[in-house]
């Protein structure tokens, strides 16, 4: 965390930017989508080395993906269209691919890929591991779409959209999920919020404002220090609060849109969804080196992500 949290405060006070922009248009988030899956990526990478220079990104997951359904709550609020069945398809469509090679694989390297599959339902991960995230996102999406025009008022949307986050957390803790499932999931409301309030919040911000994300920001990251949280729990509070610091700040960089952020922000979804079967396949090579293990990881991720892309639009092309 405390990596994480100083990276991006130095990019966003270096980044080169073409022209600055305060607010959240798709430029700006498509450059976080692009980096993103790298750093769940090594924070994945952290727990096989618990030891390594990278051991304090085994924390950073929640945050990211939290900064992803703040994202995906703004963005949904920009256009405020339905288009539910549309929205699931390009959710569901590409993790085809991975899932069938990943229980091939998987098949050949355990005694039983029913309680593979049964520990993974469980978990609710849809039988590829990491795919939890692809579980509650597309709940999110359900709700919003079927619910935000039914609804006289932003205020009143807003908070049937908090009741049902709290009530999928109170259904995911009773079912003693890994609490990773649901500490992220306020963030989903809180850019749908933020959307609607966005250049009302923006002009009040002062430097005590600017000042006061960046204490939040490092407060959440160096309460990990010890290598684990302060207390149980800890991250139901720190992650909306991380989330909205960094988002804040975030509103200071300016926008940076090339060639490169396209092409990963492009496959951005898919190296999230082909992560865990590059780490299969690398950790049977007991490699002891953990930047050759990750680096391995994150390229297989790529080419894998770059094909799959490729051989998924033609295989639904083809369909009728």
């Amino acid at each position: 965390m405390i990596i994480l949290s100083f990276a991006l405060l130095l990019f966003a006070l270096f980044i080169k930017a073409e022209k600055r922009c305060d607010v959240l248009i798709k430029q700006k988030a498509d450059l976080l989508k692009a980096l993103f899956p790298f750093v769940i990526i090594l924070g994945h990478v952290s727990f096989k080395y618990p030891d390594s220079i990278i051991k304090d990104m085994r924390f950073a997951g929640p945050y990211v993906v939290g900064i992803f359904f703040f994202l995906s709550g703004y963005g949904l609020e920009c256009k405020r269209l339905g288009g539910v069945a549309r929205r699931l398809k390009r959710l569901f469509q590409p993790l085809a691919l991975p899932l069938v090679t990943y229980l091939l694989l998987k098949g050949g390297l355990c005694d039983s890929v029913l309680d593979e599959v049964v520990d993974s339902l469980k978990s609710l991960t849809l039988l590829l591991p990491y795919t939890w995230f692809v579980t509650v996102i597309a709940l999110f999406y359900v709700v919003y779409c079927v619910f935000r025009n039914r609804f006289a008022s932003n205020r009143e949307f807003d908070a049937f959209l908090i009741i049902v986050t709290i009530a999928l957390f109170v259904v995911l803790f009773v079912l003693q999920v890994d609490g990773t499932m649901y500490v992220s999931n306020m963030s989903f409301a809180m850019g749908v919020m933020y959307k609607q309030k966005e250049q009302w919040i923006l002009s009040k911000m002062k430097m005590w404002g600017w000042i006061t994300c960046v204490v939040v920001v490092l407060v959440c990251a160096f309460a990990y220090v010890q290598g684990t949280p302060p207390f149980h729990g800890f991250a139901m509070l720190a992650v909306p609060l991380y989330v909205a610091g960094f988002m804040l700040l975030y509103a200071r960089v300016g926008m940076c849109n090339n060639r490169l952020i396209r092409f990963f922000k492009g496959i951005s979804y898919e190296i999230y969804l082909w992560q865990s079967i590059p780490m299969l396949v690398v950790t049977s090579l007991k490699i002891n080196n953990v930047w050759l293990y990750a680096g391995l990881i994150i390229l297989l991720s790529v080419l894998m992500a770059v094909v799959s892309k490729r051989l998924t639009n033609k295989i639904f092309c083809m369909l009728p």
